[in-house]
């Protein structure tokens, strides 16, 4: 099968998306089927750059930033789907017809996926936070059934998406398909790279892996720590922060907010910054950790958390989005509520102060992830899908 995965949101940028599409395409690949990646980006000019990644091609195609059009939101959708279109051509002259158009943004590229399903079947995963938030509005609802009124198929990555698919687009296929982990690289059983971090054997090392956006909920952590250290004088705490650095999808308001919450515990080491981080590195700063605590205020079915489980971390989350689904409470990690640093302070003490209890969660959450998320099973189930819809279709 030839699949074109259409997405304004792929490597090296840093985020749960971005990261799907690569290993979903991947698995794809290894499975014997043919995957183009269609990769809309801002850019000086219209050129269409094609390169290889890990045995699949990328189509990045720009998209004029100094258009006056790109100023605008709306405006920029449709640059960004023109830019897609020449994209999936140019794909289309070298590879052959797709069997599947597979859009992984939300809107950005919807045109162009709508365009091209004129000739094989639109897939849509809805991924992202965007759309429960545009759930909220009618209006908003309304125009975005309009522009998904051809799809063929949606996947959503967390019952809640899901649910929320189901109000607009009821008469659509729907399935839930996760994202999903590898189980390869992710993994405790590598040696542990702390002493290239400067860290040692007997610090006890939180890993908050989201990127520094208000719907991360990083700030919130971030007003715990002292509290912690405080409760817990006798815990050699270490807390180490991922995406503290400006990208296209951080904050830098809210880094500075969260960094000036955490100044009085820099000098000392307690508390680090990793920056933003490519996805390879990624395996190793989980086998840093003891905890992984994502504090998110929304969130699909989170691969951080899903790599904090398979590299046998205990996870400490918010009880929202798709997180409860894969973090059960007391089984698999410790849930808090959403917005409450008080929580986090009680999950994060209590674990310290019972290793046992840390460990007998972190195999069950390995142990989940293993046997359910592994990007193999993921990549089956959505090519379960697209030859469902294919059918379908006929």
């Amino acid at each position: 099968m030839k699949i074109c995965m259409l997405t304004t949101d792929y490597l090296p940028n840093i985020g749960g998306v971005a990261a799907h599409v690569f290993n979903l395409s991947r698995a794809l690949t290894q499975m014997g089927h043919q995957v183009a990646v269609i990769n809309p980006v801002a850019a000086d000019d219209s050129t269409v750059h094609r390169t290889d990644d890990d045995g699949f091609p990328v189509y990045r195609v720009g998209v004029n930033q100094h258009d006056w059009r790109y100023r605008n939101k709306i405006f920029r959708k449709l640059l960004s789907s023109k830019a897609a279109l020449r994209g999936i051509q140019q794909a289309k002259q070298e590879l052959g017809e797709f069997d599947v158009i597979h859009q992984q943004d939300y809107q950005d590229t919807t045109y162009a996926a709508a365009r091209a399903s004129e000739d094989c079947p639109w897939i849509w995963t809805n991924h992202t936070s965007r759309f429960m938030r545009d759930s909220q509005r009618r209006l908003k609802m309304k125009f975005v059934a309009r522009a998904y009124g051809r799809v063929s198929g949606i996947i959503a990555v967390s019952p809640e998406r899901e649910a929320g698919v189901r109000n607009i687009l009821p008469e659509k296929p729907i399935v839930c398909i996760s994202n999903g982990v590898d189980t390869a690289a992710f993994t405790h059983e590598t040696p542990s790279p702390r002493a290239r971090y400067n860290l040692h054997d007997d610090d006890f090392v939180v890993l908050c892996p989201s990127r520094m956006t208000e719907k991360k909920g990083v700030l919130f952590l971030a007003n715990a720590v002292a509290p912690i250290v405080n409760t817990a004088p006798e815990v050699p705490w270490k807390f180490l922060f991922l995406g503290s650095t400006d990208a296209v999808n951080t904050n830098s308001d809210y880094i500075a907010a969260i960094k000036t919450a955490l100044a009085p515990f820099e000098s000392s080491g307690t508390v680090r910054y990793l920056g933003n981080l490519p996805l390879n590195r990624m395996p190793e700063i989980n086998r840093l950790a003891d905890i992984v605590m994502m504090p998110s205020l929304t969130e699909g079915m989170s691969l951080s958390a899903l790599e904090g489980m398979a590299s046998c971390c205990a996870m400490v989350v918010s009880r929202v989005g798709g997180l409860p689904d894969v973090v059960r409470h007391e089984d698999t990690g410790l849930l808090v509520p959403a917005t409450d640093s008080q929580a986090i302070v009680e999950a994060l003490v209590r674990l310290a102060r019972d290793r046992s209890l840390m460990q007998e969660l972190a195999c069950n959450a390995q142990t989940l992830v293993r046997t359910q998320y592994s990007w193999k099973i993921i990549a089956k189930e959505t090519l379960n899908f697209y030859e469902f819809i294919k059918k379908q279709d006929k």
